[in-house]
């Protein structure tokens, strides 16, 4: 996945969020976004749009996980990727490279910020 098609994915995202979760933008701390960082703090600090928004609803247990299964009603690796809330890697390699995090953390304060 090149960075136009990541830019496509979390544009895709965000308007998902818009329509199912509204005011998600509200509920996340752009000091600490981070996308590959997520539900392991159990705390104010977790990073990533999916951690940062089950533990806004109070359901960290199940972090990103949960917020998953909100927006898609599965845990669906694939929808994850079209979404722009995983990079494309994440489904086929390991260990993780950090610059297609980096960018989509890079990505999603964009679409916050244009929601403030």
């Amino acid at each position: 996945m090149n960075k136009r098609e990541m830019e496509r994915a979390v544009k895709r995202g965000a308007k998902l969020l818009d329509n199912k979760m509204p005011d998600w933008h509200k509920k996340i701390n752009l000091n600490v976004l981070k996308m590959n960082v997520g539900v392991q703090h159990y705390a104010t600090d977790c990073g990533c749009i999916g951690a940062q928004l089950a533990f806004a609803n109070k359901d960290v247990v199940k972090g990103w996980i949960s917020t998953m299964m909100k927006l898609f009603g599965a845990l669906d690796y694939t929808k994850a990727v079209k979404f722009g809330f995983v990079p494309q890697e994440f489904l086929i390699a390991r260990p993780y490279s950090p610059e297609p995090w980096e960018y989509l953390t890079k990505l999603w304060k964009i679409e916050v910020n244009k929601r403030v």
